[in-house]
């Protein structure tokens, strides 16, 4: 497995992770080499879906933007969650931008997702800052590949983010929990939050667990938080804001 190929005892040597902490970001201009193992599918090639109406529709809209006013901001990026995420009531004062994708998926593998919209939602903002939050819909929906691979998959992701934005801050921040019928894709989501702390150790970037804060005594995402199984209502949001204020602005 990747991780274990890479030795990650060596880089285990991590302060404990509370509720909503945070790692120590290094901004290292040598990152470490991708999963030696793992093959992204590039769009338009063999084996590899295109884009969902609603993920077209989504880009349309990121297109029609006027991108000079975007320029050296925060960027959000990820599904549904951070798509729902009313950016601009929650931090009035400074430039965020939000381009999370409903159903987005991590991509470079069959299904189309993040990793295949880079260039054309990310590096042409060339972002001060970068908030990760994607993985949440692999677990859940894609179960032809294994635990192993999605590892592999989200760390080509990050490398791939690193490689092209040297100058970037990078938060990664842990899957949120589910509920009701989707509470059987918790026990990955540990191990896969697991390895998002380790794979942001690994490239340099600050990890945000922010899971704990919205589990109930089964694991499950609180109620009081929840819209629904998966999403958030504003007193998700509210939580949440509440974490990165404190652990990304320092205020």
């Amino acid at each position: 497995m990747y991780l274990e190929f890479l030795n990650l005892s060596s880089f285990l040597s991590l302060s404990v992770i509370l509720s909503g902490s945070i790692t120590h970001q290094k901004n290292n201009k040598v990152i470490p080499p991708p999963p030696a193992t793992f093959t992204p599918l590039e769009v338009g090639g063999p084996g590899k879906e295109e884009a969902c109406d609603y993920a077209k529709n989504r880009l349309k809209v990121f297109a029609s933007e006027d991108i000079t006013k975007l320029q050296n901001g925060t960027v959000f990026l990820g599904d549904s969650i951070t798509e729902r995420y009313e950016l601009e009531n929650y931090y009035p004062s400074m430039k965020v931008i939000n381009r999370g994708i409903g159903g987005d998926t991590m991509g470079a593998r069959k299904p189309y997702g993040v990793y295949d919209r880079l260039s054309s939602t990310v590096y042409n903002l060339n972002p001060n800052k970068l908030i990760l939050m994607i993985g949440g819909n692999d677990l859940i929906w894609i179960k032809s590949d294994s635990l192993e691979l999605k590892f592999e998959q989200y760390a080509y992701l990050v490398w791939t983010l690193k490689k092209n934005l040297p100058e970037t801050e990078f938060y990664l921040v842990s899957t949120l929990p589910a509920k009701g019928e989707y509470a059987n894709a918790n026990e990955e989501m540990v191990r896969f939050n697991q390895n998002i702390e380790k794979t942001a150790e690994i490239y340099g970037a600050a990890y945000i667990n922010a899971a704990p804060s919205f589990k109930n005594e089964k694991g499950e995402l609180r109620a009081d938080l929840a819209l629904d199984d998966i999403h958030l209502k504003p007193a998700g949001y509210d939580l949440l804001t509440k974490i990165y204020m404190k652990e990304i602005f320092q205020r």
